[in-house]
C-alpha cells in the first residue's frame, strides 16, 4: 500500500488516536510506534514498531504529504525529525493529545518544538495557547475534539455492585500533582464508608508503579486493576465512577451512563469549578462533586467546544501542501542548533536573541520574553541562558531575578525538570533560592523527590529516608553530588 501520511505514536493512548486518524484518512496513514506492546500491533498492517528517527534514516527516499505528531518534546531526535521533513517540504502537524492546559491550570504543554500547524483539542485550549504565547494564532486550527474512543452502552450493562476509581498521575510521575498516597488512601476510605457493600476497583495512571505501596488496603472490597485493563474495554462494567479532575478521562466520561463523581485534591481546574453540584468535603484537602449531565454537559461543551462535526474539514486542511512557513522557524533553528551543538542554521536574529548567543549579560530579558511568541522560542531561550548562567556562575541577583520573572514558566520547569533542578541547585549554592516564587520552588522540590524516587528504584540499597528531603540540597557537597547526577542524566 502507498501511504501519503505518516504519524508518530509514543504510547498506547497515542496509538489509539493514530488508529482513529487512519480510519478517517482511508487507511493511507503509516503509523510509527515505539511504545509498549499493544493489540493493534497484530491487527493492523499500517503500524511499524520502530524508533522514529531510525525509521526515517532507513527510508530516506520515502515522501509523505503530511507528518503527524501528538507530542513534540525538545530533544535532539525530534529536532532532527522536523528538519528531515522540512527539507522534503512535508507539512508537519501536531494534534493536542489532551485538554492539557485547561486540565492542569496552564502548567502542562508538550508541543515544544514548532510544527507547521497545531490542531488544538478545543476552543479553550486554543485561547490558552494564544494567551501563553505558545504558538502563532494564525497557525492554530480549532475544530473540536475528534478522538472519542470510548463507546458507552445505551442500556446499562453495569455490575450494580462495582465502583471504579480513576486516579491521575502521582507526584512521582508529575511534579505538579497533588495526588499524594495518603490523600488517595483517605479518598478510598471515604468511598468505602459511603458504599460499604460495593466492590471498589482502582485504576492508577499507566506510568504509576505505586501499586505495591497500597497493598495494606488492597483487601476486602478494594482491588487494583492491571495496567492492561484498558478503560474503553471496562468502562461499561460499573454503576458508579469516581475520577480525578486532573485526567483526560474526566472529559471522556461526561457521556457515561454510570453515576459519575469527580474529585479534586486542590488547585481546581476550570471545569471542576464550573460544575453545578455543591462540593462534598471529604477532608480539608479533598472535595468531590457529582456530575449532572442535565446541567453540566452544556457547560462542558461551551467551555471546550466539544464537537467532532468538523473532522472532515480538519483532514482536508492537513492534506494541503505547505503554503507559508512559520516566520519563527529560522530563528528557532539557530537557537536549537546552538543548544544541541549542531552546525548548520544561520539567519539574522533579533538583537536580544543575538546577544543571548554572544553576550548573554547584555540581554534585555523583558524584551527577549516579549519577542518569544512560541513555546519553541521560550524553551530554547530558557535552556541556553540557564546553561550560560550556571557555566559562568553568574550570580548577579538582579539578572537572575529577571530571568526567573520573565523566562522561567511553569510549563518549562515541567518539560525540563532536570535542567530546572540544576538551576535551583545553583541558586541554593549562591543563597538566592528566595528569588523563586513559592509555587515554582514547590514544583522544583517535587522534581527532586521524584528524582530520588527513581534513583531508589534503580539501586539495590534502600536509601535512608533523610536523603529524600530537599532540605539537604542547601549543603554544598550534597548539592554538588546531585548536580553531577543531573548532568549525567541530561547528557546520557
Amino acid at each position: 500500500m502507498s501511504f501519503q501520511f505518516i504519524c508518530f505514536a509514543n504510547n498506547s493512548h497515542q496509538l489509539e488516536k493514530a488508529n482513529t486518524l487512519s480510519g478517517l484518512l482511508d487507511n493511507k496513514l503509516l503509523i510509527i510506534y515505539q511504545g509498549n506492546s499493544n493489540s493493534l500491533l497484530n491487527s493492523s498492517s499500517n503500524i511499524v514498531f520502530d524508533a522514529p528517527l531510525e525509521f526515517l534514516k532507513s527510508n530516506p527516499s520515502k515522501i509523505f504529504k503530511t507528518a503527524i505528531f501528538f507530542t513534540l518534546h525538545a530533544n535532539k531526535d525530534n529536532y532532527e525529525i522536523l528538519k528531515f521533513f522540512r527539507k522534503k517540504h512535508t507539512l508537519t502537524v501536531a494534534f493536542q493529545e489532551t485538554f492539557q492546559l485547561s486540565t492542569h491550570n496552564e502548567k502542562i504543554f508538550n508541543i515544544i518544538l514548532s510544527p507547521d500547524i497545531i490542531i488544538s483539542s478545543s476552543y479553550l485550549e486554543k485561547k490558552l495557547i494564544i494567551k501563553n504565547c505558545l504558538f502563532p494564532d494564525e497557525k492554530i486550527i480549532d475544530k473540536g475534539w475528534i478522538f472519542k474512543n470510548i463507546k458507552f452502552n445505551e442500556k446499562s450493562t453495569s455490575d450494580q455492585n462495582k465502583i471504579l476509581v480513576l486516579f491521575g498521575a502521582s507526584r512521582k510521575i508529575s511534579s505538579i500533582s497533588g495526588e499524594l498516597d495518603r490523600l488517595r488512601y483517605d479518598l478510598l476510605q471515604y468511598i468505602s464508608r459511603e458504599f460499604p457493600w460495593k466492590k471498589i476497583e482502582v485504576r492508577l495512571h499507566p506510568q504509576d508503579s505505586q501499586q505495591r505501596r497500597f497493598k495494606d488496603i488492597e483487601s476486602g472490597n478494594i482491588k487494583f486493576l492491571s495496567k492492561e485493563d484498558e478503560l474503553q474495554e471496562i468502562i461499561n462494567d460499573y454503576e458508579i465512577i469516581f475520577c480525578s479532575e486532573k485526567t483526560q478521562a474526566m472529559f471522556d466520561l461526561v457521556f457515561a451512563k454510570a453515576q459519575y463523581f469527580i474529585f479534586s485534591f486542590g488547585n481546581e481546574n476550570i471545569f471542576y469549578r464550573s460544575l453545578s453540584c455543591k462540593p462534598i468535603k471529604v477532608n480539608k484537602f479533598i472535595t468531590v462533586k457529582k456530575f449532572n449531565q442535565k446541567y453540566d454537559l452544556d457547560k462542558f461543551e461551551s467551555i471546550h467546544g466539544y464537537s467532532d462535526k468538523d473532522s472532515t474539514s480538519i483532514l482536508k486542511l492537513i492534506s494541503q501542501p505547505l503554503v507559508t512557513e512559520n516566520d519563527n522557524i529560522k530563528f528557532e533553528n539557530v537557537l536549537w542548533d546552538n543548544y544541541f551543538e549542531i552546525e548548520g542554521s544561520s539567519c539574522e536574529l533579533p538583537i536580544n536573541h543575538r546577544n543571548l548567543l554572544k553576550d548573554f549579560k547584555s540581554v534585555n530579558l523583558q524584551e527577549l520574553a516579549l519577542r518569544n511568541n512560541s513555546a519553541s522560542l521560550q524553551a530554547s531561550s530558557f535552556l541556553i541562558l540557564l546553561n550560560k548562567i550556571i557555566k559562568s556562575n553568574y550570580n548577579d541577583k538582579d539578572f537572575n531575578k529577571d530571568f526567573i520573572k520573565y523566562l522561567i514558566k511553569d510549563f518549562l520547569i515541567v518539560n525540563f525538570p532536570y535542567q530546572s533542578l540544576r538551576y535551583y541547585l545553583f541558586l541554593l549554592r549562591n543563597q538566592d533560592a528566595g528569588l523563586l516564587t513559592d509555587d515554582k520552588e514547590w514544583i522544583l522540590k517535587n522534581i527532586y523527590e521524584g528524582l530520588m524516587y527513581r534513583l531508589q528504584l534503580k539501586t539495590v540499597i534502600k536509601l535512608p529516608a533523610f536523603l529524600l528531603s530537599p532540605y539537604l540540597l542547601k549543603y554544598r557537597i550534597y548539592n554538588l553530588i546531585i548536580n553531577k547526577i543531573l548532568n549525567i542524566l541530561i547528557h546520557r
